[in-house]
């Protein structure tokens, strides 16, 4: 299934071949082929002529913040639980 075909507020896994930081125009490689899971959100933005999808949560650190994912291959793991 493709990440922006996921519902709302839905855990995803996510296999990347590299997570990069972006900063000041610098990037900066987070990780390299690794497999991690995170929320998605209804929020989307076009970077770089690509858009995106922000996903929350990551199960490993990206500095803090939430990751802006491309449109590719992710599994479904269901809904978030709320309270």
């Amino acid at each position: 299934m493709k990440l922006f075909e996921v519902d709302d507020e839905h855990r995803v896994r996510i296999h990347s071949f590299r997570v990069t930081y972006q900063e000041k125009g610098k990037n900066t490689v987070l990780a390299e082929d690794i497999v991690w899971e995170g929320n998605t959100t209804a929020s989307f933005r076009l970077h770089l002529g690509v858009r995106r999808r922000l996903i929350t949560e990551p199960s490993i650190d990206f500095r803090g913040h939430a990751v802006w994912c491309r449109n590719h291959e992710v599994e479904d793991l269901g809904g978030i639980q709320n309270g």
